[in-house]
């Protein structure tokens, strides 16, 4: 993902403009550093799920799956398996 749509998806986040994140993320592939942004940016709700979609937060979670190893942010990792808890409805 380039860095001009990192900063739009930075903006949709502080905006919970959902319908952009979503379309962010269906049409671009995360690296880890948009991984990173999009886990400390986005509202860890019950409803998140209905905001987003099952097909976009799938994504963002196949590919955290695949950058794990590569993925070094305590943190960051601890917001997602939050969401993988609130995408299989365990939160």
């Amino acid at each position: 993902m380039n860095w001009e749509t990192k900063v739009e998806l930075v903006k949709h986040l502080n905006n919970d403009n959902y319908e952009d994140i979503k379309a962010i993320i269906l049409n671009n592939t995360f690296d880890v550093q948009a991984l990173d942004m999009f886990i400390s940016g986005i509202e860890l709700m019950p409803d998140l799920v209905d905001k987003l979609g099952i097909e976009a937060l799938d994504k963002v979670l196949d590919r955290f799956d695949e950058l794990n190893g590569q993925f070094d942010n305590f943190r960051g990792e601890i917001r997602f398996e939050i969401l993988r808890s609130l995408f299989r409805g365990e939160a």
